[in-house]
Parts: structure tokens; C-alpha cells; sequence
């Protein structure tokens, strides 16, 4: 049984305490670590929107440690695994401080603001031997594992032209603020940037441009090319519709795989039909992965630390 501690108790960090609450046969959840005292003690415990969950969730939290402060939390003794839920610009610090005190650590995507503090990260886990994993959840919709599959076959030939695109509304919160979230680029273009390096590798040229206004990026387009490979291009944007959007187009020689409104369809000359795809979500589906590493001594192998720190440079231009 793993004792663990979530560090920022909203949005994502509701979810993730949504499931690992299901696990009881694996996980004790022990501390909560919050700066608003009602989402820690679990009387108002919110969500984003776009997460498909009801605000004001009741989860039966009251039994845990709370701290108003994550350092309280990743110093606590009691603790095996922190989970970091946290705003970006905070994911680094808090990582490296659970590592000194000998815990696990899975944080939200993305791993920190740049790659300087990404490697910090992997050297400290190195250096305490405990696991680091990073919530690219985009590895674990099952929509996009049937996709992966299918391309995996070779049933209908090489990928040849990718798009990807991911668009919401202009974020509040410190979403918004572009040093404490990374902007568009580390908010949205992200998952994508982390799909098409687990599913076509590092890219043998790639191009991007970030647009916007004076104070803010509000779009970007990453074009990638692969030699032996698809063309992809990559497109994440904050004005571009109310609420969330996420689709892709995958043109291969003999069919076009088309993601959209959350499901996959197979494109050929006979038709089109719907894959079916079955499994948890993808949230769930990572979580789970990552405790049953922890519980079977397991190394972390399909969202490798080194890939989220890629993921980060790419998604900034950097690479």
C-alpha cells in the first residue's frame, strides 16, 4: 500500500484525487496540500470545466493531513509518492524537494518551463532512485493507443501528412500569466508535441512560430518532417473557440485516421467507421500505469522523463 500526498487540490489535482481514491486496494491517500483551505479539507473541492467534471465535487477527504503550503507536503515523512497538481512554474521545485526527502513524484504536464529545470528534475530522481513520471496523457487515450495500433500494423501503409490541433478559450487564473504556465505553448501545443514524438520519434527538421499580441502568445504552429516518415503540422490555439477542441487527421497511404468530437474514425474508399476504443480515460489510465510501476518495481517505459523533457523543448522551439 502506497501512502501518497497530492500537491494542488483543483482542476486536474481534483481528478486525480477522484482516482486515486478508487484505488483502495493500492493507495492510501494520507495529505492534501492546498493554499485554499475548502479544496484541502475537501468542502469545496473544484474542477475546470473542460475536464468533464461537476464543480463544487464532495470527495470524502477529510481524514487526510492538510497543508497550506506544498513544501509541508513533500517533506512529510508518512509519505511514499507525491502527485504535483500544482501551478507549471512550480512542478520543478516541488519535484526536486520530494526527491530529497526520498519520495516517488508524478507531476502534471508540462514538466517545468524549460529544459534547464527539466534535467534538474531527472538528475534528482537520479540521484534519490526514486520514479519520475509526467502526465502526457495523450499516451494513454485509448483513442489515440487504437490509432498507434493500427498505424503499428501496417494494414493501410505508411503515415504520410499529420494534423494536429488543440484550441480553447483564453485562460484565466495563472493560466494566463505566461511565466507561471508557459503560455499556449506549454498549456495546449504540448500534447500534441508529446503524440508525435511517441509515435514518430524526434523529427529530422522541425519549424515553429508563436503569434499573438505585445504581452501574450495566443497560437502556435509547429511543422515537423521525418525522412523516412509523415509530414506534421501542429496547431494549438487560446482564441480559437469556447470551451475545449482537440482533433487530428493521420493520411496514410491507403486510409485517413480522423480524431474528432472524442472519437476515431477509420477513412477508406469502402467508408468510414468508427474504431472502437475501450479502457479509462486517459487520466485514469496514466495514474494507474504509474502505481502499478511503483508497486511492481517497474521502470516507467511508456512516458519516460527524458521524452517529457523533449517534449518541453520542442514545444517551446528550442530543439
Amino acid at each position: 500500500m502506497l501512502r501518497m500526498g497530492i500537491a494542488g487540490v483543483g482542476g486536474l489535482g481534483t481528478l486525480h484525487l477522484r482516482t486515486l481514491l478508487a484505488m483502495t486496494d493500492k493507495v492510501k491517500i494520507a495529505a492534501l496540500a492546498d493554499p485554499i483551505e475548502d479544496r484541502r479539507t475537501g468542502s469545496k473541492l473544484t474542477s475546470q470545466t473542460n475536464l468533464e467534471l461537476e464543480d463544487n465535487t464532495e470527495l470524502n477527504v477529510t481524514d487526510v493531513r492538510s497543508y497550506e503550503d506544498y513544501s509541508e507536503l513533500c517533506i512529510d515523512p508518512d509519505l511514499d509518492v507525491v502527485c504535483i497538481a500544482m501551478p507549471s512554474d512550480l512542478h520543478a521545485s516541488a519535484a526536486i524537494q520530494a526527491f530529497e526527502h526520498g519520495k516517488h513524484v508524478f507531476t502534471e504536464k508540462p514538466m517545468a518551463l524549460n529544459h534547464d529545470d527539466c534535467q534538474r528534475m531527472i538528475d534528482a530522481a537520479t540521484a534519490s532512485g526514486k520514479t519520475l513520471m509526467v502526465g502526457q496523457c495523450l499516451r494513454f487515450f485509448p483513442e489515440y493507443i487504437a490509432a498507434h495500433e493500427i498505424m503499428a500494423s501496417g494494414r493501410f501503409g505508411k503515415p504520410l501528412a499529420v494534423t494536429m490541433n488543440r484550441y480553447a478559450g483564453h485562460p484565466g487564473r495563472w493560466f494566463a500569466e505566461i511565466e507561471r504556465s508557459g503560455g499556449v505553448n506549454l498549456d495546449l501545443h504540448i500534447h500534441d508535441i508529446d503524440a508525435a514524438l511517441w509515435l514518430w520519434g524526434k523529427p529530422d527538421a522541425a519549424t515553429s512560430r508563436t503569434v499573438g499580441a505585445a504581452d501574450s502568445v495566443q497560437s502556435v504552429l509547429s511543422q515537423w518532417e521525418y525522412n523516412d516518415g509523415p509530414v506534421v503540422q501542429m496547431e494549438a490555439s487560446w482564441e480559437a473557440v469556447k470551451g475545449f477542441q482537440a482533433e487530428f487527421r493521420i493520411v496514410l497511404e491507403s486510409a485517413v485516421l480522423r480524431y474528432r468530437g472524442g472519437k476515431l474514425e477509420l477513412c477508406t474508399k469502402e467508408g468510414e467507421e468508427e474504431v472502437e476504443s475501450s479502457g479509462l480515460s486517459g487520466h485514469a489510465a496514466e495514474m494507474h500505469y504509474f502505481i502499478d510501476c511503483l508497486l511492481n518495481g517497474t521502470p516507467v517505459t511508456r512516458c519516460l522523463p527524458t521524452d517529457s523533457a523533449m517534449s518541453v523543448a520542442y514545444a517551446l522551439g528550442q530543439a
